[in-house]
């Protein structure tokens, strides 16, 4: 099985791929957790200066992998997890998006201190379509 997540470090640079392009990138468990644990060691390693996230092949993330948001007990905790640890992240955060970022990917990049975007980048938020939100569900979350 390949590695579900590439970190290569340099020159104060941290850059974290997705790296699974089979699925768009699409995020599922074992994703959410080595994502979290590669930023709250970020966030702890004085080398680290910024960090980059961009996805394997030709999309950024297709969002969360259904099938695995299915079958789990609590399908929200790893993005919990993942969310709490963007919002009190320290450092810069850099996503360098290709293809499709779609639902968990495009609302990932919120929390980046910088986008920047190939031209045929394209976004999607399905939240309503696929039922997902509530009436009165509004999330905000902000850095300071």
């Amino acid at each position: 099985m390949s590695q579900l997540l590439i970190s290569q470090q340099a020159q104060g640079v941290l850059r974290l791929t997705l790296n699974r392009p089979e699925s768009k990138n699409a995020l599922n468990r074992p994703l959410y957790a080595a994502l979290s644990e590669a930023l709250a060691q970020a966030d702890e390693d004085s080398a680290v200066q910024v960090v980059v996230i961009d996805g394997a092949g030709d999309s950024f993330c297709a969002g969360n992998d259904l099938q695995d948001f299915l079958v789990a007990d609590d399908p929200l905790a790893a993005s919990r997890r993942l969310f709490k640890i963007l919002t009190a992240f320290s450092k810069p955060l850099v996503a360098k998006v290709q293809g499709h970022a779609v639902g968990i990917g495009t609302t990932l990049l919120l929390h980046c201190d910088l986008v920047l975007c190939q031209e045929e980048a394209r976004f999607l938020l399905p939240f309503t379509r696929l039922g997902w939100c509530r009436k009165a569900a509004v999330v905000c979350c902000c850095r300071s």
